[in-house]
């Protein structure tokens, strides 16, 4: 006998909302959509930000023990014993040492120059060395790696976020469990299949007013209510993430928390703030909780979807009103391979002059060789297109200038160099970085004035399938003979100017691209491709500690020339 789904679950989908380190408190629980379109987060307990727990980890150390990643002289991670001791993210070192001593402090890794690998270190330089992600990044790859073998369709949001569509591996176990408990194929045109299900089993749940009512009244029966078959299948997609967190556990020692009931999702909304809402912690958010002066996403609920859309457009109406219910109509969207990938360093004070700058292009060929190397494993992409762009004081924009192709080949390693004049062995940089190196110098001082220099990128653009063995164009002609080359001499040659021509470089977003496969970012509002979402990541991360580093660097100049007259303001850029 064929087994069906049940009518009620023919327009539903479960969707697993695997979050790896923010906003514990509201963010716990909260995916619940038209339709019966099911979702629950997955998120490493007891993390403000993934990166502690990952350290941790990485050193053994307790989850019990206060704890925050740093970079330079501030926070960019808490863990909860830490923030109970009243520390959070925007803490400077000297800040959380003071309202906790017990706390351990560790650093992000950082690259020097003529290191192949970013290195751990207790208190690197700013002015010698770049922060490194690639070991989160790594991390993350390993608890997606874990994702894959359960769900294929996965949509990437961030370093550390994703939505999984498992609604074919949750009815494909319902309809297991129909075809073992024959009695239920009388229900299956019914909304609900009157089951009960032991909630407490799958992980923390949210109850609904009325269960939370019963259960206080501490009778012996199960204060949970009858099954609808929407709780069916969220019940076993439940089962499902406890069995990936467990997978997490026992393989990589992260430890995740779960679950919502879709019965209890506007009970559990009525209390959440409004702008803690994904997709509204930015403008959009701050524009509507302003102007009908709200708090709580329950404010919304007594406006009709006729009123927002009168006020703030058809499609954004819709959205709010729905959204402040719970309800979220976006479609999952596979991840794909980035189109560009960046190194990236800010220099301030700027840099005077180009000796100075050997270390900047050792240093941003390493982490681009690295990050493009890693990209090529993953997804089997190469880039076309290399291109170094540089910011110079005055101008507040980044120029660039292109470097042409780069192949796999050349950024592959070819062992060590002796040092002779030193008379000992050491390990310095790959022959190809060292390559790579000399190109960018080189690039770097054909643009004519960079100087002062206070900002320098490296990126890699226009990945594509099978490109990795690209060769240099002139490795295509023949060497041509003395005399036809003189011959010659007369004859035009290509201009340069497209390449000597500064330009402000592109966006990181771009508004023109179907809006089917972007992503809409909470904190600037700014519709995201989705396969550059990486790099988005880490530009905010960037922006958020350059803001701190100079709002320490404003109160720190007012407090010593608060007499003085004031001196020019420099161009903040956002990398550091």
């Amino acid at each position: 006998m064929t087994i069906t789904l049940p009518q009620a679950l023919k327009e539903s989908r479960c969707i697993l909302h695997i979050d790896l380190g923010i906003n514990i408190l509201v963010q716990l629980f909260i995916k619940l959509t038209q339709y019966g379109k099911i979702a629950f987060i997955v998120k490493l307990k007891y993390t403000y930000n993934n990166y502690v727990q990952l350290e941790q980890v990485r050193l053994g150390i307790s989850s019990d023990v206060p704890a925050a990643v740093q970079q330079w002289q501030n926070l960019i991670a808490v863990n909860y014993p830490a923030r109970q001791a009243g520390i959070d993210r925007h803490c400077t070192v000297e800040k959380a040492k003071e309202l906790c001593p017990e706390i351990k402090l560790l650093h992000v890794p950082t690259y020097a120059a003529n290191e192949i690998e970013p290195q751990y270190r207790e208190n690197p330089d700013r002015a010698t060395h770049k922060v490194s992600l690639d070991p989160y990044r790594a991390a993350s790859l390993n608890i997606f790696k874990i994702f894959h073998k359960y769900c294929d369709k996965i949509q990437k949001i961030g370093l550390d976020e994703a939505f999984m569509d498992v609604t074919s591996t949750v009815n494909q176990r319902l309809m297991e469990y129909i075809d073992c408990h024959p009695e239920l194929l009388d229900r299956l045109d019914d909304d609900a299949c009157n089951l009960d299900l032991d909630w407490d089993q799958v992980g923390i749940t949210v109850e609904s007013k009325e269960e939370e009512e019963r259960r206080q009244l501490e009778t012996d029966e199960s204060h949970w209510s009858k099954a609808t078959w929407r709780d069916l299948q969220l019940y076993f997609g439940a089962e499902l993430a406890a069995k990936i967190r467990h997978e997490i556990y026992t393989t990589l020692q992260y430890t995740c928390s779960a679950v919502l009931r879709n019965s209890a999702a506007l009970y559990f909304m009525e209390q959440v703030p409004f702008t803690k809402i994904r997709n509204l912690g930015g403008k959009l958010g701050s524009e509507v909780e302003s102007g009908l002066s709200i708090d709580k996403a329950s404010d919304l609920w007594k406006y009709t979807i006729e009123e927002l859309q009168i006020k703030f457009g058809d499609s954004t109406g819709r959205y709010l009103y729905h959204i402040s219910r719970g309800v979220d109509n976006e479609e999952i969207i596979p991840m794909k391979a980035p189109k560009s990938i960046m190194a990236s360093k800010q220099f301030n004070p700027a840099v005077e002059n180009v000796q100075e700058m050997d270390r900047w292009f050792s240093i941003l060929a390493i982490e681009l060789r690295n990050r493009v190397l890693k990209n090529y494993e993953e997804f089997n992409t190469w880039p076309k297109t290399f291109t170094l762009q540089y910011a110079s004081i005055p101008y507040l924009s980044f120029r660039s200038k292109a470097m042409g192709p780069i192949s796999r080949e050349e950024m592959k390693d070819h062992g060590k160099r002796i040092n002779k004049k030193q008379k000992k062995r050491f390990v310095e940089r790959a022959y190809c970085v060292e390559n790579i190196t000399k190109k960018l110098e080189k690039v770097f001082k054909s643009v004519g004035s960079p100087m002062p220099c206070s900002g320098l990128q490296f990126s890699a653009s226009n990945f594509t399938q099978g490109a990795s063995q690209l060769r240099p164009i002139h490795q295509f002609f023949n060497k041509i003979p003395r005399s036809l080359n003189e011959s010659s001499a007369s004859s035009p040659t290509c201009s340069q100017s497209t390449y000597d021509k500064p330009r402000t470089v592109a966006p990181l977003w771009n508004q023109d691209i179907n809006e089917s496969l972007e992503y809409l970012c909470d904190k600037c509002h700014k519709k995201i491709l989705l396969i550059n979402i990486d790099e988005h990541t880490d530009y905010h991360f960037a922006l958020d500690i350059q803001k701190q580093v100079n709002q320490e660097l404003d109160q720190s100049k007012k407090r010593a020339n608060n007499d003085t007259q004031p001196s020019n303001k420099k161009k903040k850029l956002f990398f550091s």
